[in-house]
């Protein structure tokens, strides 16, 4: 059992959130995802990207709902990946883009709605079981 709470925030967690916790939120759960959604939605989205040749990609900040990763995005932002970004490089874009929009997300917290939003039904999503192939490791 929960006591009820106005808002509640994951940022950089593996965890999926409970349905009972969830319920406890009076006003807004938000999610950070370091991925643009609906396009890599769960885990890893950084490494699907960067084997997938992209040339952005994004974080975003979105409400929770019980499908992972399907709630409204609330505030998005495009990172640009150069050629020679690695996996830490482009984390780190990510994670300063995730820095730079929270105080924009915190801003607007007053406008939000708390309701229950549909799920998109195009979403990708990789489980944290899904990893690419041989670890990551590129042969040369």
């Amino acid at each position: 059992y929960f006591s009820k709470f106005d808002y509640l925030f994951s940022i950089v967690n593996d965890i999926i959130i409970p349905h009972d916790v969830l319920s406890a939120v009076r006003k807004l759960s938000i999610n950070y995802h370091n991925g643009p959604l609906p396009k890599y939605g769960g885990a890893n989205a950084t490494h699907w990207a960067l084997l997938s040749g992209e040339t952005k990609h994004g974080v975003v900040w979105h409400r929770m709902v019980e499908k992972v990763d399907s709630g409204e995005v609330l505030v998005r932002r495009e990172v640009v990946i150069d050629p020679a970004d690695t996996l830490l490089s482009l984390n780190w874009k990510c994670w300063e883009a995730a820095r730079e929009s929270f105080e924009e997300l915190c801003c607007n917290l007053p406008y939000y709605q708390a309701s229950i939003v549909r799920s998109p039904s195009k979403i990708i999503y990789k489980s944290t079981h899904q990893r690419p192939s041989a670890f990551c490791i590129l042969p040369f």
